[in-house]
């Protein structure tokens, strides 16, 4: 039943359910991760980890708020998952299968060696983060910072895989790299700015070769924000 539905579903909260019985969800980009069960139809996901944290810890850090698990339905036709945790009147989540197509990449538009050098997958540095609080509160934040990602493709789009997914287009000047947003969300920029979100261009330090991409202000709290080439 697991591989019936292993994909990603689209969204601000999105899952992802793997052919070994594993999930992945997340809210805002706070990552959550633990089992599937299934019998039939039903569906039981099962949060061992939360940010990084164990459910005692994360509990700990968030006495107010009850973590559960979830249980729910997938439609005959596969497409839809709907969840609820313990009470029924809190509402339910659902989840449509991600249908769409993939971005399709262009032709190539870098000219010289640093933009060529910048072509690829950088992965946000955790490590870089002045993290206040308590080891476990500094645990959770470099969680959150360790699954963001941004992808500089070679016609000069971009990925950014964050808190909200975000793809635009990329220029290089001297040491400065130059992101523009497009979309977020699936949304025009003028579409989130009109439902109260809003993605502004983004600039950041390029060194290290073009390994090291450093956005002032990009991380929580106005930290700086540091991503890392991913290795080949």
């Amino acid at each position: 039943m697991a591989q019936q539905f292993a994909a990603m579903f689209s969204g601000n909260l999105r899952l992802e359910i793997d052919s070994k019985h594993q999930f992945t969800m997340s809210l805002m980009g706070v990552p959550i991760e633990g089992s599937v069960k299934t019998s039939g139809n039903k569906v039981t996901l099962d949060p061992a980890t939360i940010a990084g944290l164990s459910k005692a810890e994360a509990q700990a850090q968030q006495p107010n708020s009850k973590i559960e698990t979830l249980s729910g339905t997938l439609s005959a036709d596969g497409k839809t998952l709907t969840l609820m945790g313990d009470n029924p009147a809190e509402g339910k989540m659902i989840f449509r299968r991600d249908t769409r197509p993939a971005r399709k990449i262009g032709p190539s538009k870098v000219s010289g060696e640093l933009e060529k050098s910048l072509v690829g997958r950088f992965a946000a540095d955790p490590k870089s983060l002045d993290a206040d609080g308590s080891p476990e509160q500094a645990r959770m934040l470099r969680s959150l910072v360790g699954s963001m990602a941004l992808v500089l493709h070679p016609d000069r789009t971009f990925d950014l895989l964050s808190f909200m997914d975000i793809w635009g287009t990329w220029e290089a000047k001297g040491d400065r790299l130059y992101l523009r947003p497009v979309e977020l969300m699936g949304m025009s920029v003028a579409e989130a700015k009109a439902k109260g979100t809003t993605a502004s261009p983004m600039e950041a330090t390029i060194s290290s070769g073009g390994t090291v991409l450093s956005i002032a202000e990009g991380g929580p709290g106005g930290s700086e924000l540091r991503f890392k080439k991913a290795k080949s």
